[in-house]
C-alpha cells in the first residue's frame, strides 16, 4: 500500500467543512481533530456530533453512529475521497517516537482490529488500540528502569560466578510474536564483579527487542552491553 503524507495545510482547509456544536473526538486521531477545532467535549454525550481523523470503511462508521446515536463526520472517508489505495500519514504521526508514535501505533492497532472482522466501539475494543500501542513502546524502550554500572570488589579472583534461571520474553523479528528464553551467564571476574540484579537487567536489554532465537545470546557477551567498569571480565558462554 502506498502512502500519503497530509500537510497542515491540507488540515487546516479540510477543518472548514467540519459540522457544527460540540464535537467528540473518537480516540485517538479524532480528539486531535476535534481539539483543531476548539470546540472539543470531553464526554460524548455532550456533543452534537463525533468526529474522526479517517473513516476507514463504511461499517466502522456504521458501528459508531448507531452505538452513540449521534452523526460521524471525518477529515478523511477513504470511500468518499478515494482513498482506498492509500495509507495515510498524519501530521502528527510524522515522528518516530514519543507521542507521536503512540499515535500511529493506536492506528495500526485499530485497523488490526477491523480487519480481523471486529468492531472497535464496542466496550472491550474501545481502549485496546491505545493499551496495544502503550505495550509496544514499553517493551521495546532501549533502557531497563535502573543503573547498569554497579561493581564490587573480591578479595578473591579466578573463580567462575555463575547466574541462572533467569526467565526472558522477547519478540520474534519474522513472525512480531513473543517468545521465552531462559537465561545462564557465567564468567571469571578479575578484582571485581558486578552486582547480581544487573545481569537480569543486561539480559532484558537483550531481549526487549525484535530478536531471534539464535541471535538473543549475542547482545548479552558483546561488549557494548556491559558496563565500562567490568569490561575486563572474561566472559564464558
Amino acid at each position: 500500500m502506498a502512502f500519503r503524507t497530509i500537510s497542515w495545510q491540507e488540515i487546516y482547509e479540510r477543518l472548514n467543512h467540519a459540522p457544527t456544536g460540540r464535537l467528540y473526538g473518537i480516540p485517538r486521531g479524532g480528539s486531535i481533530v476535534a481539539g483543531l477545532t476548539g470546540r472539543a467535549v470531553d464526554r460524548v454525550e455532550e456533543a452534537d456530533c463525533l468526529v474522526d481523523d479517517v473513516i476507514d470503511s463504511s461499517t466502522t462508521a456504521r458501528s459508531w453512529t448507531s452505538h452513540v446515536g449521534k452523526p460521524l463526520w471525518a477529515l478523511f472517508d477513504r470511500q468518499r475521497d478515494g482513498l482506498s489505495d492509500r495509507q495515510l500519514v498524519m501530521p502528527w504521526e510524522v515522528a518516530a517516537s514519543g507521542p507521536a508514535q503512540r499515535l500511529t501505533l493506536e492506528r495500526i492497532g485499530l485497523e488490526l482490529i477491523e480487519a480481523l472482522g471486529y468492531d472497535p466501539s464496542t466496550e472491550g475494543l474501545r481502549e485496546t488500540p491505545t493499551r496495544w500501542a502503550r505495550w509496544w513502546q514499553e517493551f521495546l524502550s532501549p533502557e531497563p528502569p535502573a543503573r547498569l554500572d554497579s561493581t564490587f570488589e573480591i578479595a578473591e579472583s579466578g573463580r567462575m560466578v555463575i547466574m541462572s534461571g533467569m526467565r526472558m520474553w522477547s519478540l520474534c523479528e519474522h513472525h512480531l510474536m513473543p517468545f521465552s528464553v531462559d537465561v545462564s551467564i557465567a564468567y571469571v571476574p578479575r578484582g571485581r564483579v558486578l552486582g547480581l540484579s544487573k545481569f537480569a537487567r543486561l539480559s532484558w536489554r537483550a531481549a526487549h527487542q525484535l530478536q531471534l532465537q539464535e541471535r538473543c545470546a549475542w547482545p548479552c557477551e558483546s561488549t557494548r552491553w556491559w558496563p565500562a567498569k567490568v569490561r575486563t571480565l572474561d566472559r564464558l558462554t
